[in-house]
């Protein structure tokens, strides 16, 4: 690890599980970068950051609902959806053997979720 850089790992239960890392770069800019691993029938509610967040499908479907959408959003390999800090939303892992790559801004203090 060099200063100010993170690994670890994060169990959610029934097999699901990320692996997090936070960068620091040369100009005091940082990011999170998660792989994130869930088994199909995953489910989490009302998911939010204080922090601007990009997620990536790898592989698999996943289904996205957010608050000002009518219509949960599906997204296979490929599909990328940004979250705007502070907003809510929701995810539905469809299949298995799905891999989703989140990437994380710092907010305006400096601060990532999961700051160790």
């Amino acid at each position: 690890d060099q200063p100010g850089q993170s690994h670890f790992t994060r169990e959610f239960g029934g097999g699901s599980v990320s692996f997090r890392l936070i960068l620091p770069a040369a100009d005091g800019c940082r990011v999170k970068v998660t792989s994130f691993e869930p088994m199909s029938g995953f489910t989490a509610d009302d998911i939010v950051y204080p922090v601007d967040e990009t997620v990536i499908v790898v592989r698999g479907r996943i289904r996205l609902t957010v608050p000002d959408q009518a219509e949960p959003i599906e997204l296979a390999a490929g599909g990328v959806y940004h979250v705007p800090a502070g907003e809510h939303y929701g995810i539905f892992v469809i299949t298995q053997d799905t891999m989703l790559s989140c990437v994380f801004s710092a907010a305006a203090d400096g601060t990532l979720p999961d700051d160790l």
